[in-house]
Order: C-alpha cells, then sequence, then structure tokens
C-alpha cells in the first residue's frame, strides 16, 4: 500500500494538469478507502 502509494504520487507530480485534480482527488480517496471496495467496485476504474 505505501508503495502504491509513491507510485501514485510520482506518476500525479509527473501529470499535474488542472483538468486531472478532480479525477485525482478520487483515485486517492479510493486508494484511502481500498480494504472496504469489493474488488469488482476497484476493477471497474
Amino acid at each position: 500500500m505505501v508503495l502504491r502509494n509513491k507510485v501514485f504520487i510520482l506518476i500525479m507530480t509527473r501529470t499535474m494538469q488542472p483538468f486531472l485534480l478532480e479525477d485525482l482527488t478520487r483515485m486517492l480517496a479510493m486508494m484511502i478507502l481500498d480494504n472496504p471496495f469489493p474488488s469488482s467496485v476497484r476493477s471497474s476504474l
């Protein structure tokens, strides 16, 4: 999970564009709440 977050942050900083901000926030929220989500919901992202 920690490694995944570091990779995500690396990608986020390299593709920092205003129109992506909402999607990035949602992705970050999904990663924080990763465990409660069923795998079917995760795979549809």
